[in-house]
């Protein structure tokens, strides 16, 4: 599921490339690294799947949206906090 006040920013997203066709873009998902490695993967999976159903729900066409999934593998901030 989307957090709350995303559908904002991903309908500003899902706008801007109703506007410019020819776009194409690339999704990735991650997570902190805490915790089991493949579920980790799985959430970072379903998170870039829930992204792109919600575009796909706003008209863009599936094939426009390339998905890619780390897990904890890659994360954007290596030292976790609360």
């Amino acid at each position: 599921t989307l957090l709350p006040g995303s559908e904002n920013e991903l309908s500003q997203l899902a706008k801007w490339m109703k506007s410019k066709p020819s776009i194409k873009i690339l999704l990735e998902g991650h997570t902190d690294i805490i915790g089991n490695s493949n579920d980790n993967l799985k959430l970072s999976e379903e998170r870039v799947r829930a992204v792109k159903k919600y575009l796909s729900e706003q008209g863009i066409s599936q094939d426009r949206i390339q998905l890619k999934w780390y897990g904890g593998t890659k994360p954007l901030v290596k030292e976790g906090t609360d």
